[in-house]
């Protein structure tokens, strides 16, 4: 079990790499901001303004829909990525504050920076629960019985297209599907998923692909597989060319050796240790979190190609799992992705998601003290919101290594002692105010009673009647339901 002083240090390093994520997501930002201005369109900092303008930003009156056709994917983008916002404790000791995180609101945009890098936290840790003791209807244990495999399939597309389309993410996936329709491909392979990307290529247009980890049965050589389904992918998209489309390969890590030059170190069952195995397993579906699109280009980003993937990809899902993965429940986190839908697939081909703890109902009010050490009751701390990159972080070699702290309390919203975590989260998501009028409405009946029957002329009753009336409006938001929040790194161990 890790010590209280563990526990600082855990969530110290997460919020900050939270601000370094939510940093690299501004520089997104910015740079979308820069291409839209080739446009003649410039945003407003906030989404609300944007949709009251939304005719006039895009020029109605000169270009009708097109120029919003065109933009509204990058757009949306840029809004979904600059809301990241942190809900923190407050502590303050002799001239001293720092903010220890208690949950974080992510926008869950499948290209957002902070969001693909949580996200893989979140699979490996399920990666890692599953293949620790996981096994087949046999009673073999997958780590120790099947070949785990990494394999990439593209397809020859010269002049930069494929069955005609220029983007044909569609046209890849269907391929792979109806491949894995055919018998000798599940006589060799056991179970599996995939992912796809898109990149530009140096000479024929965009590069699209798939990445797969599977798992192989033991029977058969790497090399025979390797052979069978090349056979198979070649007559699946009419490929006769010298070019295979093909790599298939065993799971490996990267390790340098005693000449500190790096060199492949191979996955072998029975023999790699559950650490050794995972970091392969990450190894290779690490693409899945870290978009080729997003990758510099003489420092800067390419939003002409994410504003294609995301013009090209809306509604479409570019990962699954197959095989014997099909029905595993604890490998099901699709659905932390906005706006998927649409891609017709095989019956028995498991598409639904689940959500990550995202619901307010996971979060757990439980912070540890960070100058006395000791697990902190409410009345030490002030429950306070702040986007992560309006707070300080102490240095790595300092005595409080990377706690976040604040020079002015003036970007941080304070709520009333009164709140709790859920209650300032509640509110807060719902646009309301966090103040003591909302506390009262939360939690007094009486009061809330009172309040209906408050005459107008007084300001506060008229703006807290017209809070309580969207309350009552919207109960389902009210309840905590499907708001995207996580604190599961928040664990003490008390």
């Amino acid at each position: 079990m890790n010590t209280s002083s563990d526990i600082i240090k855990k969530q110290s390093k997460f919020g900050f790499t939270v601000r370094n994520k939510s940093f690299e997501n501004k520089k997104i930002k910015q740079a979308i901001d820069q291409y839209l201005l080739g446009f003649g369109v410039e945003l407003p900092d906030d989404k609300a303004t944007f949709e009251k303008m939304r005719s006039t930003i895009f020029d109605y009156d000169s270009y009708g829909d097109a120029l919003e056709s065109k933009l509204i994917e990058i757009v949306k983008f840029r809004y979904a990525i600059q809301n990241t916002k942190g809900y923190y404790a407050l502590f303050e000791n002799k001239g001293q504050n720092v903010l220890q995180p208690l949950a974080f609101w992510y926008s869950k945009h499948r290209l957002c920076a902070l969001w693909n890098w949580r996200k893989s936290q979140i699979i490996r840790k399920r990666y890692k629960d599953f293949l620790e003791d996981a096994r087949d209807t046999s009673g073999n244990k997958l780590i120790n019985h099947y070949q785990p495999i990494h394999m990439v399939l593209t397809v020859p597309h010269q002049g930069g297209l494929f069955r005609s389309k220029r983007f044909y993410v569609k046209e890849l996936i269907e391929a792979f599907r109806d491949m894995r329709k055919n018998p000798l491909f599940s006589q060799y392979v056991y179970a599996g998923e995939y992912g796809v990307e898109v990149k530009k290529s140096k000479a024929h247009g965009l590069h699209i692909h798939i990445h797969s980890f599977l798992l192989q049965y033991p029977e058969y050589t790497v090399d025979q597989t390797r052979e069978v389904i090349e056979t198979l992918w070649r007559n699946q998209v009419d490929n006769y060319t010298d070019y295979s489309g093909i790599h298939y390969e065993t799971l490996y890590t990267i390790e340098k050796n005693d000449a500190g030059k790096a060199e492949k170190n191979y996955i072998s069952p029975k023999n790699s240790s559950i650490d050794h195995y995972l970091s392969g397993v990450m190894e290779c579906i690490k693409y899945h979190f870290k978009p080729d699109c997003l990758e510099k280009i003489d420092g800067g980003y390419d939003i002409e190609l994410i504003e294609d993937i995301l013009n090209n990809t809306k509604g479409k899902r570019l990962y699954s799992r197959f095989g014997k993965f099909y029905n595993v429940t604890e490998l099901n986190f699709n659905n932390i992705e906005k706006e998927e839908d649409d891609i017709v697939l095989e019956e028995n081909e498991l598409t639904e998601e689940q959500e990550l703890n995202t619901t307010v109902e996971g979060v757990q009010e439980r912070v540890v003290n960070p100058f006395t050490e000791k697990l902190a009751s409410r009345t030490e701390y002030k429950i306070c919101i702040s986007n992560p990159l309006s707070l300080k972080y102490r240095e790595k070699d300092s005595k409080r290594a990377l706690q976040a702290y604040v020079l002015t309390k003036k970007v941080l919203l304070i709520a009333p002692d009164e709140l709790t975590l859920k209650q300032v989260i509640r509110l807060d998501l719902m646009g309301l105010s966090i103040t003591e009028i909302s506390f009262r409405m939360m939690v007094d009946s009486k009061w809330q009673e009172g309040l209906k029957k408050a005459t107008n002329k007084n300001t506060i009753a008229k703006k807290a009647k017209q809070q309580l009336k969207e309350i009552e409006q919207f109960p389902e938001v009210y309840n905590f339901k499907d708001l995207p929040i996580d604190s599961s790194f928040n664990e003490v161990p008390f």
